[in-house]
């Protein structure tokens, strides 16, 4: 290399070398104040954190917004609504998504139940409501566990939440339509008008009343499972829709706070 070429690389070298003293002297800077900033429970900060994520000091972000804003700074409030947003978006999320949870559980369940009606309907047996009923029964628990879960608002149906009343059912359209395809298969497990000696198993001299119509225990499973299923299939549809625009939000938000200085 030249004299002269390198005297024109020399003040490149100088400022490179200057700039790198100062983004030293910025970080020693950080350390201390990261050293002398309040403490935390470091229980309770590993309990909450999510496995995998580095931890985050917010008591020193906070305390710092605190000390080197005015008093009339509009930025913590705005901060705060932010952190709301996010907030709400991850309640909505966790709504459907423990919606989405209880429909799978049912339709699995389901398919248990509906293999013993193919059963009995192609072997061309009677069923029993009591032999029904033992097949129907943890599918009816898990429903029954679905309606309690939409008796309570939630951020998803926040006017209206599930209740039985004496004329009529209220609340989020699925749970009213699953309620009462629930009810009809149920009715046929348990009739009302067969009494406690049909509940037994079949005495040879038994009329054909005490036993269950195939084809209406067909017809009423199918209902069930095109009912839950569509329910299950547009619950699906609000996961995604939340979770992408709670991406977008993020993406967003770090877009128009994150520059040059600031880049990891």
């Amino acid at each position: 290399m030249s004299d002269d070429a390198d005297s024109r690389l020399k003040p490149d070298y100088d400022r490179a070398e200057d700039q790198a003293k100062i983004d030293q002297d910025e970080i020693d800077q950080d350390r201390g104040a990261q050293s002398s900033a309040p403490q935390v429970d470091t229980d309770q900060v590993i309990e909450d954190r999510p496995a995998g994520y580095p931890y985050i000091n917010l008591a020193w972000i906070i305390n710092n917004l605190r000390q080197n804003l005015p008093p009339d700074d509009p930025t913590p409030a705005e901060l705060v609504k932010v952190f709301r947003l996010f907030v709400d978006y991850h309640i909505r999320l966790n709504d459907w998504n423990d919606l989405h949870n209880q429909l799978s559980d049912i339709l699995f369940n389901y398919g248990q139940f509906s293999r013993e009606v193919e059963r009995l309907s192609d072997s061309n047996e009677d069923p029993e409501p009591r032999a029904i009923g033992i097949h129907w029964h943890p599918v009816a628990q898990r429903v029954t566990a679905l309606l309690d879960w939409a008796s309570v608002p939630r951020s998803i149906f926040p006017a209206e939440p599930f209740a039985r009343l004496q004329d009529r059912m209220i609340g989020p359209a699925w749970a009213v339509e699953l309620c009462k395809s629930s009810d009809r298969l149920e009715s046929l497990t348990r009739p009302a008008d067969i009494p406690r000696l049909f509940l037994q198993p079949r005495e040879p001299f038994a009329s054909r009343s005490q036993y269950v119509d195939i084809n209406e225990l067909y017809d009423a499973g199918s209902e069930f499972y095109d009912v839950a299923e569509r329910w299950m299939y547009l619950v699906d549809r609000h996961v995604h829709k939340i979770t992408k625009e709670l991406l977008n939000l993020s993406r967003l938000l770090l877009s128009t706070l994150v520059n040059d200085r600031w880049t990891a």
